[in-house]
């Protein structure tokens, strides 16, 4: 189920936004281009209370409502030369700024409607500007709080036939 959530939230902000959208730390980077997001899982369980259990005569139900945090980078390199040049750090901060925007705002009906998610919180996009052997990759980004609906279920036993002997 998460990682549905996630893969969801991943390709509709790509589709949206119109640049790669990428689960960070992989061993093998997809990123080619500039600009892109990068993404990674801060929290992906926090329980929020006991949950509600029901029984519907064979299994044992669990709903439960937990939050996850996930954290967005938008990142920018200065490229290009002239009246072409592209400035790393306005671009970075640019797309990032569109990133925050889809979660509170142009995805939120995906978000609710299709993935049954809604954001609790989203901290400010700040600067995670960092260097990269030779060069500054310009970067920008914001954490994400989000609440899903989680559902577990387990078949318990059940006593198909009783019987009852009376000893004396």
């Amino acid at each position: 189920m998460f990682a549905e959530l996630k893969e969801g939230i991943r390709s509709q902000l790509e589709t949206d936004m119109g640049i790669q959208v990428i689960l960070a730390n992989q061993a093998e980077s997809k990123l080619q281009t500039y600009p892109n997001i990068y993404f990674s899982v801060i929290t992906p369980y926090i329980p929020q209370f006991m949950g509600n259990y029901s029984f519907d005569g064979e299994n044992l139900n669990l709903e439960e409502q937990p939050t996850c945090t996930l954290s967005f980078t938008a990142q920018s390199k200065n490229r290009g030369m002239g009246a072409s040049f592209v400035s790393g750090e306005d671009e970075a901060l640019e797309v990032a700024e569109k990133a925050y925007e889809w979660f509170r705002h142009t995805g939120y009906e995906y978000l609710a409607y299709i993935l049954d998610v809604a954001v609790v919180n989203i901290t400010g996009v700040t600067s995670r500007t960092a260097l990269v052997v030779d060069e500054i990759i310009r970067r920008y980004g914001f954490d994400v709080q989000i609440r899903y609906t989680k559902d577990t279920s387990y078949q318990v036993g059940k006593i198909e036939n009783v019987s009852i002997e009376e000893t004396t």
